[in-house]
Formats: C-alpha cells, structure tokens, sequence
C-alpha cells in the first residue's frame, strides 16, 4: 500500500495462496523502518475493508480496527519495533485465515500466543538516570507537552479538543491542524499531495 516501498525496483511482488494462506513477499525492517509505515498503511487497508465487507460486520469492523490500532500503538511504545512487526505481521496472517471464513470480530483482540512468540524478552530498555540508576515507571515517562503530535487523534480515537492528553491534534504527516493521518489523502499519481478528504 504504500508507494515508497510497493514501486522498490527489484522488490517481489506479495503473492496469496489460498490453500495455506502463506504470505510471500519481503516485508522487513529494512523496508519498515518505523512504525510510521505500518501504521499509515492500516489506515487505508482498513478503509478498503469496511467497504468491501458485509454491511452488519462493518460497524463491528470499524471498532475492531481502532481498538487494534490502539493496541499497536501501546506495544510500539513498549518493545521493540522489530519484535513488533513480526507480531503485526503474525496477527495479520491469523486474521486474515479468519475473514476468509467470514468472521471479522477478532481484530480488537489480544493474540496472548503471539504476544509471548514474538515480543517476550525484547522489551524497550528503561532509561537510567543521571547518576546510573534505573528509574520507576513513574518518574521516567516524561509529561507530554503541546509540541508533541497526539498519535490517538491521528488514527481517529482522540477526539476532545483540547487533546485530554495536552498532545497537539495535527497531522503527523503533513503537520497541518485541520485532519488527521486518518484523512490524510495518499499522493497521487502524479506525485503531488491528493486533496485531503473530508468526513
């Protein structure tokens, strides 16, 4: 989905077998550097969905997919952007064998299974203080300030304004305060900026 890695010279085009459903392709951190890409990618994979889904699954769809975002979200700021990726694209997989059958209600689930295979032990090292010492929970997550882009507005979910959080509700792609990421339209084909959509 998005254009910077999908018109990569010499990349291999994802394939579907249907039989076992095996993802081929070459979806690594090389080519996911930061969560950024990912994130802007399920924004639109989740869009195509809720249109192509049966009408009574996408309300619950539409839910489903923010919880998870969320829930991204929450892991990206806990492990490490490798481990979460491999977990991303585990959770993708299993969901996908099950909208094959019909059934789109686990996407706001936590896959325990996969949580312990692919993000246990690779935790995000706590940062010392000045004198070496580890510090609490608490005392090392700083206070969040204005200059800070509010990532739950960006996907949708944070929608009080002023932001609860203190976070400033703008674009984390574009920095613009009139929308978020979520209506963020892709470029065109031209190469320029689409205009954004509205509603």
């Amino acid at each position: 989905l998005d254009a910077r890695y999908r018109d990569k010279p010499g990349r291999s085009a994802p394939g579907l077998e249907v039989t076992t459903l095996k993802i081929k392709g070459d979806a690594t951190v090389k080519n996911h550097p930061t969560s950024a890409f990912i994130l802007q990618s399920l924004v639109i994979y989740f869009s195509i969905l809720l249109r192509v889904v049966p009408r009574d699954e996408a309300f619950l769809l539409g839910i489903a997919s923010m919880r998870y975002m969320g829930q991204l979200l929450n892991l990206i700021e806990e492990y490490k952007w490798p481990a979460v990726l491999r977990y991303h694209l585990a959770f993708h997989r299993r969901r996908c064998r099950e909208m094959m059958r019909g059934d789109y209600s686990r996407w706001a689930t936590r896959d325990a299974d996969l949580i312990d295979e692919h993000l246990t032990g690779h935790r995000k090292p706590k940062q010392a203080a000045g004198n070496g010492v580890r510090t609490n929970s608490t005392s090392q997550h700083k206070k969040p300030t204005a200059a800070e882009v509010c990532r739950l507005y960006n996907i949708g979910v944070c929608t009080t304004t002023p932001c609860k959080n203190g976070r400033a509700h703008r674009c984390s792609t574009c920095n613009s305060a009139a929308h978020g990421v979520n209506t963020h339209a892709p470029p065109s084909a031209t190469g320029g900026e689409a205009p954004v959509r509205q509603g």
